[in-house]
C-alpha cells in the first residue's frame, strides 16, 4: 500500500487536504461501501470524512489502540448543543482512562465473571425459544420483529432481576441512548435521546438504590457491591457502570444477531455448517462481528505529536476507527468479505480493545451465541423470499427486517419465563 510521506507538524493541514475523501452519507458509499473502503485504503489508511479523519487500515488502528498517548474519547455532543449529555459523555466509561477506567473495568469483569455468565445462559436459551414457539406464521415471520429485535431486552429481564414489562421500557430507552454513535445523524434527535437517558438514569438509580437495601444474585446486585467496596468511587459511578452494561447488551446485541442471521441467510453453505457442528457457534458469532460489525466509528484523539506510518498527527488531532474498514482490511484476514465461521480467530475491533474493549463483551457474546443456537436447533429450513430494508451504512447498517419462510421444528424444553 502507498503510504503518505512524512510531514511537518506545520504542514499537516496542506497534506490532509490530500487524503482521498469518504462520503460517509454519499450515494456511492451507500450503494457499494465495502468496494468503497477497498479502494480508499489502496490509497491511504487515513481518509477525510465530513466528521473529520478515519482510519481505515487495521494495522494502524492497533497502534493507535495501543498508544498511550493517544486515547478513547466520547465528545460526540458539545456543551452547547445539550449540556447534558456532552456532560455524561464525559462521565461515561469510554472517556476514562488509567487508573480509574481499570477500577471501574475490574467491578464489571467480576459481576460478569464467566462462570456467571455461564449461570445466565440457560434462561437466554428459554427466551431464544419462547420467541420462536411464539412465531405466529412461520411462513410469513420476520426474524427481526419476531425473534431478533425483542430477544435482548428479554434476556436482560432475568440478569437485573426485573419484570419482563420493565425491560421493554429499558430496551426502548438503551436504543434511543445508542443512537449517539450514530454520529452523522442524531442533530434532531437529541431532545429524545436527553429523555430517554434521563429516564434511564431515574429507573436505575431507583433499582440501585433497591438492590443495596435487598442484594439479589443479579449484576445490579453485584455492582453495588463492587462499587461499595471501592472507597475511590460514589454512586454516580455505579450508575454509569450500570448503563454501560444495560446500553451495550441490548441495543448492540439486537444489532449484531440481526446481522449475523442476515449473514447466515445469505451464505447457505455456512449455515449448513454450522447446523452440522453447533459447536461452531463461537466462530459464528466472532465473524459475525469482524464481518457486520455493529455501531459507527469509534472517537480517539491525540494527546502529543506523533508520526503513525508516515503521517505526523499533531496534538488535539481527533481520529474516528471505522470499525466497517478496519475489520475487512485483508492485513487482518485474508478473504475478508467472506463470511466463514473456520477463522481461528480474526482479532476484530467491533468490541474494541484492551482497556477499552466493551465492558459487557462476555455478556454480548453468550447471548448472540444462545440466539444461533437456538435457531440451529429448531429451523429445518428458512429462506429470504424477497428484499428488506436496512438502516444505513454509516451507523449500525443492521437488517431493518428479515422477512423469512420457515420450516420450524417443535422444542421440547419447557420455558420458565413468565
Amino acid at each position: 500500500m502507498d503510504t503518505l510521506p512524512v510531514t511537518a507538524l506545520d504542514g499537516f493541514e496542506a497534506d490532509a487536504a490530500g487524503l482521498p475523501f469518504l462520503d460517509v452519507l454519499g450515494e456511492e458509499f451507500q450503494r457499494d461501501p465495502y468496494g468503497l473502503l477497498d479502494r480508499l485504503r489502496a490509497q491511504s489508511w487515513l481518509v477525510r470524512t465530513p466528521l473529520g479523519f478515519t482510519v481505515i487500515g487495521y494495522p494502524e488502528a492497533i497502534s493507535i489502540k495501543r498508544d498511550p498517548d493517544i486515547v478513547r474519547i466520547f465528545d460526540a455532543v458539545d456543551a452547547q448543543r445539550s449540556p447534558l449529555l456532552h456532560r455524561k459523555a464525559a462521565e461515561n466509561m469510554s472517556s476514562q482512562s488509567g487508573a480509574r477506567l481499570v477500577r471501574l473495568r475490574k467491578i464489571i469483569v467480576q459481576a460478569l465473571r464467566p462462570r456467571q455468565v455461564a449461570v445466565y445462559r440457560e434462561g437466554m436459551s428459554a427466551v431464544a425459544h419462547m420467541l420462536l414457539d411464539q412465531i405466529a406464521d412461520p411462513l410469513h415471520a420476520d426474524l427481526v420483529a419476531e425473534y431478533a429485535g425483542p430477544y435482548p431486552g428479554l434476556v436482560m429481564s432475568p440478569l437485573m432481576g426485573v419484570p419482563f414489562a420493565e425491560t421493554i421500557e429499558l430496551d426502548e430507552w438503551a436504543s434511543t441512548i445508542n443512537e449517539l454513535g450514530n454520529h452523522s445523524r442524531y442533530d434532531d434527535r437529541i431532545p429524545v435521546i436527553e429523555a430517554a437517558w434521563r429516564s434511564m438514569e431515574t429507573y436505575l438509580s431507583d433499582l440501585i438504590a433497591e438492590r443495596r437495601a435487598r442484594p439479589r444474585g443479579d449484576i445490579i446486585s453485584d455492582l453495588v457491591r463492587g462499587v461499595d467496596a471501592d472507597p475511590d468511587l460514589d454512586d454516580e459511578d455505579l450508575l454509569s457502570l450500570a448503563m454501560a452494561v444495560v446500553n451495550a447488551s441490548i441495543d448492540n446485541v439486537r444489532a449484531q444477531l440481526c446481522s449475523t442471521i442476515e449473514a447466515l441467510l445469505l451464505n447457505p453453505a455456512t449455515w449448513d455448517a454450522l447446523q452440522a457442528d453447533p459447536s461452531r457457534a463461537p466462530y459464528a458469532v466472532e465473524e459475525g462481528l469482524r464481518y457486520f460489525p455493529a455501531g459507527d466509528d469509534i472517537q480517539h484523539k491525540v494527546l502529543t505529536t506523533k508520526e503513525l506510518s508516515g503521517m505526523v498527527l499533531p496534538a488535539g488531532t481527533l481520529l474516528f476507527i471505522s470499525k466497517k474498514g478496519v475489520n475487512r482490511d485483508p492485513r487482518l484476514v485474508p478473504d475478508p468479505h467472506q463470511f466463514r465461521i473456520d477463522r481461528v480467530s480474526s482479532a476484530h475491533l467491533t468490541f474494541g480493545f484492551g482497556l477499552h474493549a466493551c465492558v459487557g463483551a462476555i455478556l454480548a457474546r453468550a447471548a448472540i451465541a444462545e440466539g444461533l443456537l437456538a435457531l440451529t436447533g429448531r429451523v429445518r429450513g428458512w429462506e429470504l423470499p424477497g428484499p428488506y430494508g436496512r438502516s444505513g451504512i454509516e451507523s449500525s447498517a443492521r437488517p431493518l427486517a428479515l422477512p423469512v419462510r420457515l420450516d420450524l421444528a417443535a422444542h421440547t424444553g419447557a420455558c420458565q419465563c413468565g
